[in-house]
C-alpha cells in the first residue's frame, strides 16, 4: 500500500469513527492520537508545536501557507531539477532587493522562497529565456522580480486552492 492509500485508509477509518461517535472507538482514537503526539514531540517538535497550535485554534491566526526552515530545506532540496538559486539564495536576495518575504495571512518567508524556488525549477529556464536574448541575457534582478511576482500570486490565490503543505504532502 503506498502513501497516499494509506491516509485515505486512515480518513475513512478517522471519518467512520467521529460520525459514529461510539465512545470505545472513540476512546481507541484518543488513545492513538496521543501516542503519536508523544512520539512526534520526542522526534519532530516542529510538527507536534504545530499540532497542538491547531488544537489551541492559533492555527487559523498563522499563515495558510507555512513551511518551516526544515520542512523548506528538504522539498527543495528533492526538486528536480535543482532551482538556479538555493533556498538561501533566494531568501538573501528578497532581503537585499527590500521584497517582502512574509504576509500573513497568506505566507511565512520559508514558503515564499520555496515557491519561488519550485518556480524556478520547473520554469526558470523558460523565464530566462523570455526575459532575455542571444544580445542581452536576463538579468538577476528581472528573474527575482519576476519569479517573486508568480509565487504572490500563487500563495495569495484568490479561490485559496494553492496550499503549500498539500501541494508537497506535508
Amino acid at each position: 500500500m503506498n502513501k497516499e492509500e494509506r491516509y485515505q485508509q486512515f480518513l475513512s477509518r478517522y471519518e467512520g469513527i467521529i460520525r459514529g461517535g461510539i465512545t470505545g472507538e472513540m476512546e481507541q482514537l484518543g488513545e492513538m492520537v496521543k501516542r503519536v503526539m508523544k512520539w512526534l514531540i520526542n522526534y519532530e517538535p516542529e510538527i507536534a508545536n504545530a499540532a497542538i497550535a491547531i488544537l489551541d485554534g492559533k492555527q487559523d491566526q498563522e499563515c495558510r501557507n507555512y513551511l518551516s526552515a526544515r520542512e523548506a530545506d528538504e522539498i527543495v532540496s528533492k526538486m528536480e531539477p535543482q532551482p538556479q538559486w538555493s533556498l538561501h539564495h533566494v531568501l538573501d536576495m528578497l532581503r537585499s532587493a527590500g521584497y517582502a518575504s512574509e504576509e500573513t495571512p497568506y505566507f511565512n518567508n520559508y514558503a515564499l522562497a520555496t515557491t519561488m524556488c519550485m518556480i524556478l525549477s520547473d520554469s526558470g529556464e523558460t523565464l530566462k529565456n523570455e526575459l532575455g536574448s542571444d544580445i542581452r541575457p536576463a538579468k538577476a534582478d528581472e528573474i527575482l522580480r519576476l519569479v517573486y511576482k508568480l509565487a504572490i500570486d500563487k500563495l495569495k490565490d484568490k479561490d485559496g486552492k494553492f496550499n503549500i503543505r498539500k501541494y508537497f504532502d506535508l
